[in-house]
């Protein structure tokens, strides 16, 4: 059977010196440097790791101890990670190339599970459909306390995340521009987050009290979930199962969207600025346009990350300017069954709801 890997090689082999032929082959053989000193780039992944594949090699192919992990488990002893990888390289290309912008960020496995479940029972009771999104908050639907969330808008994007006595922690949402961002601070690179199958979600609060009863009273469908509580249960620990690693997310978001929701930020969400070509700046598409068509532009990709707003009235909801696709490294035939088994589940679930 011919891999993905191959299969993405040989359909881009018409783009003559493009990087997305040969970030599978890197990928094989990441101690061969001289393919990427020569490419054409086309997504912030592609800059970065020219400017970085020294401690992106180092990091994540060699077995070496991460300083407060204490892990040798290096990308390669994954199963399935080099496909895993090309999907989401993969996706990622596709986005740019179509002039949006890309974003990643790595959560623990369960929060695909509540995420799928808040997604179902949100387009039962709200008679919709949702394509290419994930929910990463689970708020009750009803309209929100505009004011207040406008005074935390405007708060972050005038400040960043400030140490005011006010936990708005849990209103940023932190993101890498490449894949491998912050190799060397791991505490904000989404690829670790997503090895080790971790996040930093244990800084939210109410994190803890989160389970199927949860998100079925966040609709109002308490007596609906004791109707399904045992399945869902039995489902919900074959998932468990599944995977060691996370759910890897790509954000791939509108111009208008990162100008408004997104800013430049360095660890814990301050405000941050970078040096692109001499000056100093914190556009946030000035900083990703030169990644891709200039890194050597830019003093420092590494330890730059984002922080995506969080606000019920713009961004915790669909919407067609933020687009959010879901990957994990389990393989074709067990994702396929699992999710059939699953769906079939929440269409019952559906069903009893929109009668």
């Amino acid at each position: 059977m011919v891999s993905r890997v191959t299969i993405f090689s040989l359909l881009f082999f018409s783009i003559k010196a493009d990087f997305i032929q040969l970030f599978p082959l890197w990928l094989k053989n990441p101690s061969s440097n001289s393919c990427i000193k020569k490419a054409i780039y086309a997504t912030p992944t592609d800059g970065h790791l020219y400017l970085n594949y020294q401690s992106i090699t180092q990091q994540f192919w060699t077995k070496k101890a991460y300083f407060f992990y204490g892990s040798i488990t290096t990308l390669i002893d994954i199963p399935n990670i080099l496909n895993f990888l090309v999907d989401v390289y993969q996706k990622e290309v596709e986005e740019n190339l179509k002039g949006r912008y890309t974003f990643f960020h790595a959560q623990k496995w369960q929060w695909e599970w509540y995420a799928e479940l808040y997604k179902i029972l949100y387009e039962a009771t709200q008679k919709t459909t949702i394509k290419n999104y994930q929910f990463i908050r689970f708020n009750r639907v009803k309209p929100p306390k505009l004011e207040k969330e406008e005074e935390i808008y405007t708060t972050l994007r005038t400040y960043g995340r400030i140490y005011n006595g006010t936990n708005i922690r849990r209103r940023l949402l932190f993101l890498n521009g490449p894949i491998f961002g912050n190799t060397t601070q791991l505490g904000s690179c989404t690829i670790d987050f997503w090895r080790r199958n971790d996040d930093a979600s244990n800084l939210r609060h109410n994190t803890y009290k989160i389970n199927n009863e949860y998100i079925f009273n966040k609709f109002n469908l308490g007596q609906l979930y004791k109707k399904y509580e045992k399945k869902l249960s039995q489902i919900q620990h074959e998932h468990t199962l599944l995977s060691n690693q996370g759910n890897l997310l790509l954000f791939s978001l509108s111009k208008n969207y990162i100008n408004e929701n997104v800013y430049m930020a360095q660890c814990p969400g301050l405000k941050h600025m970078a040096l692109i070509n001499g000056q100093l700046n914190d556009d946030v598409i000035l900083f990703l346009e030169t990644l891709k068509n200039n890194p050597d532009q830019l003093n420092n990709t590494d330890l730059v990350e984002f922080c995506l707003i969080l606000t019920k009235h713009k961004t915790l909801k669909p919407s067609e300017d933020c687009k959010i696709f879901a990957f994990n490294n389990i393989s074709d035939d067990s994702w396929n069954k699992f999710t059939e088994k699953r769906n079939r589940l929440f269409s019952k679930i559906k069903k009893d709801i929109t009668g």
